[in-house]
């Protein structure tokens, strides 16, 4: 794959950390404004936004050292 193995490595892993980033400032904010409004099910989007940040970073690391 050549230089395009380590593009796409660091584009998925930063990708993912943004992700992650994203979704750790919107448990900060629902946690500090959430209400008896706030949707129940908040919390399956947060968890699955983590699940998928999660896999980009490791896709990416495994991508950017060719173990894929």
């Amino acid at each position: 794959m050549g230089a395009w193995q380590y593009v796409i490595g660091i584009g998925l892993a930063l990708l993912g950390l943004y992700t992650l980033w994203a979704t750790r400032n919107q448990y900060r904010f629902i946690k500090a404004k959430g209400n008896k409004d706030t949707s129940p099910f908040v919390m399956w989007g947060m968890w699955s936004s983590s699940l998928i940040g999660f896999v980009l970073v490791m896709v990416g690391v495994t991508t950017f050292f060719g173990q894929w």
